[in-house]
């Protein structure tokens, strides 16, 4: 069981319940897609910037919590915008 293979901590639980759903793990991938996809909408100005970059750190910072795969000039660069 992959729940008992990691410590007991929060993000070790959450790392287990997404690899333990199938479902969930579909979703974040389609939202991942979508998010990656407005990228481009960086260009634009106002409150569509912001939450496309919020966006984007996010799903940064969830492949982090999930992977331990860091991508440290993107999230700086995306804390820019």
């Amino acid at each position: 069981d992959v729940a008992e293979s990691v410590p007991h901590d929060f993000w070790a639980e959450f790392r287990a319940a997404v690899a333990q759903s199938p479902g969930w793990a579909q979703a974040m991938a389609v939202v991942t897609v979508v998010v990656e996809l407005a990228g481009p909408l960086l260009l634009c100005e106002g409150w569509l910037r912001r939450a496309v970059a919020l966006g984007l750190l996010a799903m940064h910072a969830n492949i982090f919590l999930l992977t331990h795969i860091p991508y440290i000039e993107s999230m700086l660069l995306l804390a820019l915008f």
